[in-house]
């Protein structure tokens, strides 16, 4: 009988040392996964951030850099800084996507049943 990776009989028995040392290094190893990826969806690294004293000031400083067009959000506090680097002509490296989203087609089956 299998139950959650781990080898059972039917008599209940305690898993061997070397199945509990395979699952406390697999739980190991997703935990470090787990970490790595709240890192990367929390980060602030990637931000940069400019300081007026006033809301004028920041709107006239941006509207002379042409760092705003009619396609932007209007949200005058958060600009798309790839955007607005392709209009400029500055290539920037390329970087993984910050969270890679993967369709799990039985969660998918199961929410257009409810």
């Amino acid at each position: 009988m299998q139950n959650d990776g781990w080898n059972l009989s039917l008599t209940g028995a305690k898993p061997s040392t070397q199945e509990a040392v395979k699952e406390v290094s697999r739980m190991a190893e997703r935990a470090l996964k787990d970490q790595d990826r709240f890192t990367d969806s929390t980060s602030t690294s990637f931000y940069a951030c400019l300081i007026f004293q006033s809301d004028d000031q920041r709107d006239a400083f941006i509207e002379a850099m042409k760092w705003r067009d009619s396609q932007d959000d209007e949200d005058p506090c958060f600009l798309d800084g790839c955007k607005i680097a392709q209009r400029m002509g500055v290539v920037l490296p390329d970087c993984p996507p910050i969270r890679k989203t993967q369709k799990h087609d039985r969660w998918a089956k199961l929410a257009q049943e409810a």
